[in-house]
């Protein structure tokens, strides 16, 4: 070799660096990754998540459709409040309010004959 390149392969070799490794022991250790999911507990968890999504968005699509309701009744003038009290007419309420309709009429009558 010439002497350049030995002088070369001196200089390489003192900026080189060597590192020895020792094992406290031989053994080797193995590491098997085991999926935790199967693909049937996996489709059966997003069905589950997709089946209930889709049961609060049924819900929620309800009460809003209940909500825009209440709202037209409202502007339509169609809601009574709840706590009045609503008429019920049957055949003995209406002969009831016709004879206090009569003698308040009747009664009205007398009056104006004896002034």
């Amino acid at each position: 070799m010439s002497r350049t390149v030995q002088s070369f392969l001196l200089s390489e070799m003192k900026s080189m660096v060597g590192v020895k490794v020792y094992y406290n022991t031989f053994q080797v250790s193995k590491h098997n990754e085991v999926a935790s999911y199967s693909w049937e507990t996996l489709m059966a968890n997003i069905g589950g998540n997709l089946g209930f999504f889709m049961g609060l968005t049924l819900v929620t699509f309800l009460e809003i459709t209940e909500f825009i309701w209440d709202i037209f009744n409202i502007a339509c003038g169609r809601v009574t409040p709840d706590n009045k009290v609503r008429k019920l007419q049957n055949k003995k309420s209406q002969d009831i309010n016709h004879l206090f309709s009569t003698k308040f009429e009747n009664s009205g009558k007398r009056r104006r004959l004896s002034l």
